[in-house]
């Protein structure tokens, strides 16, 4: 694919080199600008503020890289490449760089890569340099922190007096509960985010299909089919990664403190239960969908779409609710039996589908304000009877499960 023209064997051989160098080169300047982001904010930030802040520069960090090259343009013809106007934003991305690079090492050079290849090799010795420095600097000046400074300590802020007053005291202090384990647990926190910035690549990736694109020109008032679907699939996303994450224990204290104090019936926590998988799941994507429905002007078409994605929302997390006996964070596992990441992208293949059409016909519903109302009441209906089964499924379980147990090997008929 990459020999030049008449290369023979000794241009193959060349080929092979120069492209593994150009992916060594590229992957290293990639590790490079992460340990010098690590490095200076560590070195900027107090060290308690920076164990805070380190696992969101992580997750951010992970996101950006997988928009970057989600969303970067597509310049690799010839004519893009030399064409003025697109000189300063191929400056601007370093993946072109790194293009740049493989030519002149492959003996492909043409005018249009010099620039390239000799930026390529600046930002490789910039960001090398200055990740040594980083580094070393960072582990001169860290040494006597660890030593001296405690880990992170418990926030002093009262962010929970922020709820709601009242109510189920079980119900509040599950929710609490979860909602702090979410933000201090690094592990919980992580794959999380995660989970989130995979669901907001592929709704980019989905969004900018030609299909998709095909049915981009229905829209009422500002409310697209791309912003329909993309949304779908963030809701489906955020349920399925908080039903995988929520049963990812935390410390197993916390679970012997819930067995202890166990003092209501396994439906109340249950109630609980439910009431901290929405607040994690499906809030967040609800809050952010009304944002961007204002900020695009979305009018009576974007407020009825956010009452159709809270119904939709409600019902994932009672479907996500079936025979789930569990309290969140709060129940151990046994090893190898998760299978996380086949349960995450096996439930993406079946709700990509499933998210595409219920977009295309939300929109020809949308489209004629008669209809408006039916989609809302289709979802209510479906959200009582998921609700019903629900609280079906959980009467036919009296009892939380607190440790998972392997199916014993002998079975015994118990008799005495």
């Amino acid at each position: 694919m990459f020999e030049p023209a008449g290369g023979g064997l000794l241009g193959l051989v060349r080929s092979l080199a120069a492209y593994w160098a150009t992916i060594l080169a590229a992957g290293s300047f990639a590790l490079f600008c992460v340990l010098l982001v690590h490095g200076a904010s560590s070195l900027l930030l107090p060290r308690q503020l920076f164990l805070r802040a380190s696992a969101w520069l992580q997750m951010t960090g992970l996101v950006l890289v997988l928009a970057d090259y989600v969303l970067e343009p597509s310049l690799e013809s010839l004519p893009a490449l030399t064409d003025p106007r697109n000189q300063h934003l191929l400056h601007m991305l370093p993946s072109y760089w790194f293009l740049g690079l493989f030519q002149e090492l492959n003996g492909t050079m043409l005018p249009a890569f010099t620039t390239l290849a000799r930026l390529s090799l600046m930002g490789l010795a910039i960001a090398g340099t200055g990740a040594l420095i980083a580094v070393l600097t960072t582990f001169v000046r860290t040494i006597p922190k660890i030593v001296d400074e405690p880990e992170i300590q418990p926030s002093r802020s009262a962010w929970a007096r922020l709820l709601p007053r009242g109510g189920d005291p079980l119900r509040r202090a599950v929710l609490v509960f979860s909602l702090r384990t979410l933000l201090r647990s690094r592990q919980h926190r992580l794959m999380f985010g995660f989970f989130l910035g995979v669901g907001l690549i592929i709704m980019m990736l989905y969004m900018h299909a030609p299909a998709v694109a095909q049915e981009s020109g229905h829209k009422v008032n500002s409310v697209t089919v791309p912003f329909l679907i993309g949304t779908l699939i963030m809701m489906c996303v955020s349920v399925l990664g908080a039903r995988i994450v929520i049963a990812v224990p935390v410390l197993l204290k916390a679970n012997w403190v819930f067995q202890l104090t166990q003092t209501s019936t396994s439906k109340a926590y249950l109630r609980a239960s439910r009431s901290a998988l929405l607040a994690i799941a499906v809030v967040p994507v609800c809050i952010a969908s009304s944002a961007v429905s204002l900020w695009v002007r979305g009018g009576w078409a974007g407020t009825v779409h956010l009452v159709v994605l809270t119904l939709f929302g409600t019902v994932l997390v009672d479907l996500a609710m079936i025979n789930l006996r569990k309290l969140p964070f709060a129940c151990s596992w046994l090893p190898g039996k998760a299978n996380l990441l086949v349960i995450f992208f096996g439930g993406l293949i079946v709700g990509l589908p499933l998210a595409n059409q219920a977009g295309i016909l939300e929109m020809h519903l949308l489209e004629r304000p008669a209809l408006q109302p039916w989609p809302i009441a289709g979802l209510a209906l479906v959200a009582l009877a998921s609700r019903w089964r629900t609280r079906a499924s959980a009467h036919l379980h009296q009892d939380l499960v607190f440790e998972e147990t392997e199916n014993p090997t002998l079975l015994t008929l118990k008799l005495e």
